[in-house]
């Protein structure tokens, strides 16, 4: 009995802060977002976008292997086990925990890796390592191809989890 009860603190813990970050970081990315409609060229702001994107990205790949954790904890079936150490890459950990994700919370649901989208979200993480660890300043200028792709796999990204939670609302209802 007290089993499932911690499975169910576990997940609704989970669930709430995938919820919060997702709220921080939303409106961070829109504001961002904004700013670059009225200024498509402004480096800074462009890093900017980068770096929270991606930091909105991880952070909630991270949400969603701990909410796919729990759920399985409650349905009984075995922990799955996902990288997200420094040894897997971030492409890596975000494909693995949108099909944990899936897996357990949206099964019918089919994200696409073989899309554009996909490919530029894959592509836009030279751009993002480029700015976290930069070894000379040309890794500080964010190309108008690099912003597309930046732009483009993370809408990708919010498309994706908003299916998968649309779809676990629409189940659990």
């Amino acid at each position: 009995m007290h089993e499932i009860e911690d499975s169910k603190r576990a997940f609704a813990s989970a669930v709430g802060e995938w919820l919060n970050i997702e709220k921080s970081f939303h409106s961070e990315a829109m504001f961002l977002l904004g700013l670059l409609d009225q200024h498509e060229d402004n480096q800074t702001f462009r890093r900017a976008f980068v770096r929270s994107s991606w930091a909105q990205i991880e952070g909630s790949c991270y949400c969603l292997k701990e909410i796919a954790s729990a759920a399985m904890m409650l349905e009984g079936a075995p922990h799955i086990k996902l990288p997200h150490d420094k040894k897997s890459g971030a492409i890596e950990r975000v494909k693995l925990s949108i099909k944990a994700a899936t897996m357990v919370l949206s099964p019918n649901l089919k994200p696409d890796f073989n899309s554009v989208a996909w490919a530029s979200l894959k592509r836009s993480i030279a751009t993002r390592n480029a700015l976290a660890h930069p070894k000379n300043a040309s890794d500080l200028n964010v190309s108008s191809e690099s912003m597309s792709d930046a732009r483009l796999g993370f809408e990708w990204f919010i498309q994706t989890i908003r299916d998968i939670s649309q779809t676990a609302r629409d189940r659990s209802v």
